[in-house]
């Protein structure tokens, strides 16, 4: 079994629980989730329409909307973005859209326009998806080749705790369509290898990753 992000076969338990187990890549310092231990497709896709992410649901939208706020503050005018992973609705894209900008949404279960990989752009946003990626590596390399040269990839999620008694309890992994979790070395490999920039840190849980090809 390879680490989802870097391939590399040499990994170790870092923790089990009653539902899984989590796995410590010894060369990305990723932890992942087994790939036989995932939950199907049609059950992940009945998991995100038992959540409330719809329009009328404020605190929600105001979430989507801080984050959009976030991203608009590093943008140039007029620049033309994808939400990767959107969900169930538009409120990213609508929201960058009325500060002036150019936005696509995609998400392979509720929006699966293809027809997005066929643009470029300025930049990208993953919000709550990256620890979602059944194949992270290959979507981010489906990706980043779509970005203009200085292009902007956005990705918000939590890092794991180091600490293994602490994630024991973490919240975050108690979703079963969370599959796997980044650390700072985990990013630092992503950077490396898709020719990206180091990650900064601009908000909580929010990154930036710039195009350095």
């Amino acid at each position: 079994m390879n680490c989802p992000l870097c391939f590399s076969s040499h990994h170790r338990v870092f923790e089990i629980d009653q539902k899984r187990s989590y796995l410590l890549c010894q060369h990305c310092s990723l932890v992942f989730v087994p790939r036989d231990q995932l939950i199907n497709d049609e059950d992940e896709k009945k998991r995100y329409e038992l959540h409330d992410n719809s329009e009328t649901n404020f605190d929600y939208k105001n979430y989507l909307e801080n984050t959009a706020h976030l991203v608009h503050s590093f943008l140039k005018k007029g620049s033309t973005g994808l939400d990767f992973g959107c969900g169930i609705t538009r409120i990213l894209e609508n929201s960058l859209k009325e500060k002036g900008h150019e936005v696509f949404s995609y998400d392979k279960f509720f929006l699966p326009d293809d027809s997005v990989f066929e643009n470029n752009y300025d930049f990208i946003i993953l919000s709550e998806v990256i620890e979602h990626l059944k194949k992270p590596f290959e979507d981010l390399m489906r990706l980043t080749p779509l970005l203009h040269e200085d292009g902007l990839i956005f990705v918000k999620t939590k890092l794991r705790p180091e600490n293994p008694e602490k994630f024991k309890n973490w919240f975050y992994k108690r979703d079963v369509t969370h599959v796997q979790f980044f650390s700072d070395c985990s990013f630092e490999h992503l950077s490396n290898t898709l020719q990206l920039t180091k990650a900064i840190q601009i908000d909580r849980d929010l990154f930036l990753f710039r195009n350095n090809r």
